[in-house]
């Protein structure tokens, strides 16, 4: 079983922070709407105009707040499933959760990324349900699904294959300052069960797997039956430098 360290815990503090701010709205807007019925009653039409803008803005405050913890949530759901399953790798290889790297002043903040005797892999999880419609060269895709009302619901998102691509980049010229010049791979994995992906054109490099299709077996094959391109001390000491 492979080992799999988080190195941040940016999104589940991101979390905490949207759902603090949620309740204190939600908290705000209940007293701003008693303060307009008290004032409203004693016929202070001013001050109690004031308190239903308060009270108002402190529900919408907290509506929106509330829908980024859930988007966040689900993105923390998406990656720990991910982190579960690539457990299931030989022991002989380790997943860094979250990891950051930093080159030419710029950071990626990458999902998972995978280190063993076939290589450094990259692989950046998404957490969508609906259908998934897309061009392997595009730089938007589009989710579509019906949402809780039972209308169509469809929004576009960055191309997750143009977003690893950058963190490939960076990860392979940070390793290979570092005295590490190997050959850094990346694939797309979407968690979620409930998600069809569509894409269109020609397939890339980086390989997109869904869970809905026996996605979970075939990323851990992909990573598993490559040549082995990483003696040993290589990965030892990449595994090494990345859990500084």
């Amino acid at each position: 079983m492979a080992t799999i360290i988080k190195k941040d815990t940016t999104l589940e503090n991101t979390c905490t922070r949207f759902v603090t701010a949620s309740v204190i709205s939600y908290l705000i807007g209940v007293a701003g709407t008693a303060a307009f019925a008290l004032t409203a009653f004693r016929g202070k039409l001013l001050v109690s105009v004031i308190c239903l803008i308060v009270a108002f803005t402190g529900v919408l405050i907290g509506s929106w707040a509330r829908q980024q913890a859930t988007i966040v949530r689900t993105g923390i759901t998406g990656e720990k499933a991910t982190a579960v399953l690539l457990r299931s790798l030989p022991d002989e290889y380790c997943g860094f959760q979250n990891l950051t790297v930093t080159h030419d002043g710029k950071t990626s903040e990458m999902d998972l990324v995978i280190v063993g005797p076939t290589g450094v892999f990259i692989v950046e999880t998404k957490n969508m349900n609906g259908t998934i419609v897309g061009n392997y060269d595009g730089k938007h895709w589009t989710q579509e699904k019906v949402g809780r009302g039972g209308t169509p619901y469809s929004r576009s998102f960055y191309s997750p294959i143009k977003q690893v691509s950058t963190h490939v980049y960076r990860l392979a010229n940070y390793l290979k300052s570092k005295g590490l010049p190997v050959w850094v791979s990346s694939a797309v994995y979407f968690a979620n069960p409930d998600s069809e992906v569509c894409l269109s054109g020609v397939p890339d490099k980086t390989p997109v797997f869904s869970a809905a299709v026996h996605g979970a077996s075939e990323i851990c094959t992909y990573i598993t039956s490559g040549k082995r391109q990483c003696s040993k001390e290589q990965v030892s000491r990449i595994i090494a430098l990345l859990n500084k």
